[in-house]
């Protein structure tokens, strides 16, 4: 436990490591300066988050329950990859800022529990450097790229996302093949600007990923699609102001209608 009061100065490795047990971790406002590391020697071992969590460095999850407690977290890299163990992400309602890309979100499936739907995965870097976001078929909630202008996030897998958000003059980079699924409309916020266009492909020309979308009218405006499919019950509508480069199905290429007004005979109740 850190309080506000004390100097922090440690800039290595912090490593947690609990057996049979349970811990809060408060940290007092302060930011942590390297690498930190949960494990756990027993399943079921739980580190609960009393206040927001900064480090310059890495968040890993090797073992146990690790539980975000809807604080704000930020680190370079959060990586939960070690798949001999049990591990449980419960992420809340916070904001997790990941301000590196080399490796930025790094999952494996295998032996790991996730739940995350309500929480925002912010990537803030300003490197041109692709940033992977491995989701790993797993639920999530809104993945946010509000990185530095033409910041690119790779997205891996088949996933379930709350929301996918982009910042103007961004990218998506899509794997070929995938499916991306969002829970309603509501979550595709791609709008960019005049001459900041979101740039939404795939990792292979020519071969389309999908969107999938069950609920509502799902609207862009200022994108660049190559290689995408939208799938479900839309419409999808691309945007006036959208380029359709190749290789995209299910999309309109214009702005969803206007509502119809009622006529003057209507509203005069003839």
């Amino acid at each position: 436990k850190a309080v506000a009061g004390m100097t922090w100065s440690h800039t290595g490795i912090v490593e947690f490591n609990v057996n049979s047990t349970s811990k809060n971790i408060t940290t007092g406002g302060k930011t942590l300066g390297g690498n930190v590391y949960f494990g756990s020697y027993a399943t079921g071992d739980t580190y609960t988050l009393q206040d927001d969590f900064t480090t310059a460095g890495n968040i890993e999850v090797g073992g146990g329950v690790f539980n975000a407690n809807n604080k704000n977290i930020s680190c370079t890299v959060f990586k939960s990859n070690d798949a001999t163990n049990a591990r449980t992400l419960t992420l809340g309602s916070g904001t997790i800022t990941i301000t590196s890309d080399s490796g930025a979100w790094q999952m494996d499936a295998t032996n790991l529990t996730v739940s995350a739907t309500t929480c925002i995965i912010k990537f803030t870097s300003s490197s041109v450097t692709q940033a992977p976001f491995g989701g790993v078929g797993k639920s999530w909630g809104t993945l946010w790229n509000a990185r530095g202008s033409t910041g690119d996030i790779l997205i891996t897998g088949s996933n379930t996302f709350v929301g996918l958000k982009a910042d103007p003059g961004r990218f998506w980079t899509i794997t070929a093949g995938t499916t991306q699924t969002i829970a309603s409309a509501a979550g595709w916020d791609n709008t960019g600007t005049a001459g900041n266009l979101i740039t939404i492909l795939t990792t292979s020309a020519g071969t389309a990923w999908t969107l999938a979308c069950a609920t509502g009218t799902v609207t862009s405006n200022y994108c660049s699609f190559k290689d995408s499919t939208a799938s479900g019950a839309g419409p999808f509508y691309a945007g006036a102001n959208s380029t359709n480069v190749s290789g995209n199905t299910g999309w309109t290429f214009t702005g969803p209608p206007s509502a119809a007004k009622p006529s003057t005979m209507m509203m005069m109740g003839v």
